[in-house]
């Protein structure tokens, strides 16, 4: 008879809620002092290397008085409301920015040169992500999802809206939801570690779900996940054997918990494990 391991599980706790600063999408605009969109926007860029406080707000609230004026004067140009998203942005006023930014990507459609449409998308991230901070810090989490799904309707190819809203999900307890913003998170870009350790403890805390339930096919398929980002971990390595040996499967189970007592050696249950597997496979092959 197959022995039933009844490992300790080791689940991880819940991660919560990161507050992430996502840096600001900064740009360096080329400079054409006949434009007077132009000169405001460079007092913006010169208020960032001024030190004295009261000098650098001068400078940059002077760049952003300039901007609205003429956004009043040139309410159709897309240039001017993308700069006036830039002096929000940073000024921090994101839902200014954002406001800004939408008109710059609405009127800057078709553009042959000079696509402030791709522009404005890639800056309004900032402002977007940062505003769902802020409601994160609040903990204002119906907000928090409003502002991110927003993002994501602007641009659904941005990894770390999709990042974000799994940790809005996975906040409000919503599992399935977070394991599918988490997924397509990483599937747009696969080398944001923040992105596979949240993945990764989705993935381990629903096989052991699955393993208390004594599903361990669905608690292997789970577990197999945790080990394609980290393959010698030897918790992931000891869940694998353990769901192979419920399941009846020794010889396929041996190597994984050979891997798991390897590389924790001192762990008294990996070792417990390996030496149950043994046993069974010698009785086996008697």
């Amino acid at each position: 008879m197959t022995e039933k391991f009844n490992y300790p599980i080791k689940a991880f706790i819940p991660l919560g809620i990161a507050i992430i600063l996502f840096g600001f999408v900064w740009i360096d605009v080329d400079v054409d002092l006949q434009d007077p969109w132009y000169r405001a926007a460079t007092k913006i860029q010169k208020s960032r290397s001024i030190e004295d406080k009261n000098e650098k707000i001068t400078m940059l609230e002077e760049g952003g008085q300039e901007l609205r004026e003429l956004v009043a004067k040139h309410p159709y140009h897309a240039r001017v409301h993308y700069l006036l998203g830039f002096y929000y942005t940073e000024s921090k006023k994101w839902d200014s920015a954002i406001v800004e930014l939408k008109i710059a990507i609405e009127k800057g459609k078709g553009g042959l040169v000079n696509q402030v449409d791709i522009e404005a998308q890639n800056m309004i991230k900032a402002p977007i992500l940062n505003r769902t901070n802020t409601f994160l810090n609040a903990n204002e989490i119906a907000k928090a999802r409003i502002s991110n799904d927003e993002g994501i309707a602007i641009n659904p190819k941005e990894p770390l809206f999709w990042l974000q809203g799994g940790m809005i999900h996975e906040q409000l307890r919503q599992t399935d939801s977070a394991l599918f913003y988490y997924e397509r998170s990483y599937s747009l870009d696969n080398r944001n570690e923040e992105t596979k350790k949240r993945l990764v403890n989705v993935y381990f805390n629903y096989g052991n779900h699955f393993f208390v339930k004594k599903d361990f096919p669905t608690a292997l398929s789970f577990f197999m996940k945790t080990l394609d980002f980290k393959p010698n971990n030897p918790d992931f390595n000891n869940n694998v054997g353990s769901s192979l040996m419920n399941m009846g499967k020794p010889k396929e189970a041996l190597p994984y918990l050979q891997r798991a007592v390897k590389n924790n050696p001192s762990h008294p249950q990996f070792r417990k494990n390996l030496n149950a597997i043994e046993q069974t496979i010698k009785a086996q092959g008697k």
